[in-house]
């Protein structure tokens, strides 16, 4: 394995790590009028370190996932051009 594939390695697991630790959030407000029994009105309030995501907000789990795919995707795309390096 040279310098290129575990630099590569490195970066790709500290976004992921980055990832986990600062998850998209959204702040929950649920309304109880009559009109609107039950209804919950998520707002996205940008991405807040792990321990800060209590109460009212909550992990934004698609935006999450998208964010994973994405970056696997650029991981796979650096391992695939730079499959010939030895």
């Amino acid at each position: 394995m040279n310098n290129t594939k575990l630099i590569g390695i490195i970066v790709y697991a500290s976004a992921l790590v980055l990832i986990f630790l600062f998850p998209p959030v959204e702040f929950v407000t649920y309304s109880y009028s009559y009109a609107s029994y039950g209804n919950s009105i998520t707002k996205f309030a940008g991405w807040d370190f792990i321990s800060e995501v209590d109460g009212d907000y909550q992990i934004n789990i698609i935006l999450l996932l998208i964010e994973i795919t994405i970056v696997t995707l650029i991981y796979g795309s650096f391992l695939y051009f730079t499959k010939n390096d030895k």
